[in-house]
């Protein structure tokens, strides 16, 4: 029997490689004979880059950059393949909202300055010719202004100074100057991995959907948005693009705004990772096909990473089965579309902290009880086949 296990992290719980680790864990467990392959996968935020590493060689290079806060530093990381060509960026591990204690998350202050720093690292010590950037699980809504002012762009206010850092700060864009950018940036092929959609504005932007988790009340809603309309609107006085509806600028409070202003193109993240991973001949080799993450419904579908694996699973006529922190709503449209079976792994009688807690106990426990009635099945098919 051959399992590939490709799951996504569980949100607040378990990175995707831990996650793939119970999980081969426990299938190898049951049935000792099984081959398991991992590949842990993301959508572009959290585990990124750890999904490049466990798929390619890769060279990880460390430095000290500005956190989401700008008095704190953080040591973020990024990958070089290629023969150090290509630069891999998870903005998570330089302003991710996991390095954030819950008080101290508020997007009217916290900034993606550190990501232009990591990057400009990378352009003054390697050959590069391309960059990849993972977008998700930010603690921003600054709409990457942070990054451009690391790379040398000027945002001032009425008075012809500056303005700070925070996505409250863009309310006072006046005139953006991007003659200071290092202009080694517009040399370089820029990918961004993101798996949202969302515009940079209105009920389905960067701020309405995603600003409460990263600590925002009603009214820094109102504050961001209308912060984020301003630097819109000087936008398209600079460059005549509109950038309030397009499709994904929204992606981590907005920071694929400023990357797409230095002419970077969207890409899926799970698209990313199954091109690099191989992902598609895996699913063809394979017998049973396990994935996963935090929280699944009928909007799952919605996302690139476990839509993508159903896709390919229906292509191939490989069962898809799903492990989750919790299932919720209707799902029998994933039955319809590639699932075979879906597995919360959850305690009912655990609240959620709890849950979190005890993530790798009870995903292992699940999926030891679901591999004892696979290796039965299996088992009693060969003997009959064998008394035939």
């Amino acid at each position: 029997m051959k399992f590939l296990v490709c799951p996504d992290s569980f949100k607040d719980s378990m990175r995707s490689t831990v996650v793939c680790a119970q999980i081969i864990n426990a299938i190898t467990t049951v049935i000792p004979q099984a081959i398991a392959v991992g590949i842990p996968l993301s959508d572009g935020g959290q585990g990124f880059l750890d999904a490049i590493a466990t798929a390619l060689p890769a060279t990880s290079v460390t430095c000290q950059v500005t956190g989401a806060l700008v008095n704190n530093q953080v040591e973020a990381k990024y990958l070089l393949i290629d023969n150090n060509e290509t630069a891999i960026f998870e903005l998570a591990t330089v302003a991710g909202l996991e390095l954030l204690a819950s008080d101290q998350r508020n997007p009217l202050f916290t900034t993606t300055y550190g990501m232009g720093e990591l990057i400009l690292h990378a352009i003054n010590h390697y050959p590069l010719k391309k960059i990849i950037i993972g977008l998700g699980g930010s603690a921003t809504n600054d709409g990457g202004v942070g990054m451009l002012q690391a790379l040398g762009v000027k945002f001032t206010n009425i008075n012809n100074h500056e303005i700070g850092f925070g996505g409250r700060a863009l309310a006072e864009i006046k005139h953006i100057d991007l003659s200071g950018i290092d202009k080694r940036i517009f040399e370089l092929s820029i990918e961004i991995a993101c798996d949202v959609t969302n515009p940079l504005l209105g009920v389905n932007g960067a701020t309405y959907v995603y600003g409460r988790q990263k600590g925002a009340d009603t009214a820094a809603i109102y504050e961001l948005e209308n912060a984020l309309t301003n630097y819109s609107q000087v936008l398209f006085k600079l460059t005549a693009q509109d950038y309030s509806n397009y499709p994904g600028a929204g992606a981590a409070g907005g920071t694929a705004t400023g990357l797409l202003l230095l002419n970077g193109k969207i890409t899926p993240g799970a698209e990313v990772i199954a091109r690099y991973t191989e992902l598609e001949k895996q699913i063809s080799i394979a017998d049973y096909v396990i994935s996963g993450e935090g929280s699944v419904d009928e909007q799952t579908l919605y996302g690139k990473t476990i839509n993508r694996i159903a896709q390919l699973c229906t292509k191939y006529d490989k069962p898809l089965l799903i492990f989750c922190g919790r299932s919720s709503g209707r799902i029998d449209y994933l039955y319809q579309n590639g699932v075979t079976a879906i597995f919360p792994i959850s305690n009912g009688a655990d609240d959620l902290s709890n849950s979190l807690l005890k993530g790798r106990e009870n995903l292992y426990n699940c999926v030891i009880n679901v591999c004892r009635l696979l290796h039965q099945v299996y088992n009693k098919r060969l003997t009959l086949v064998n008394l035939k």
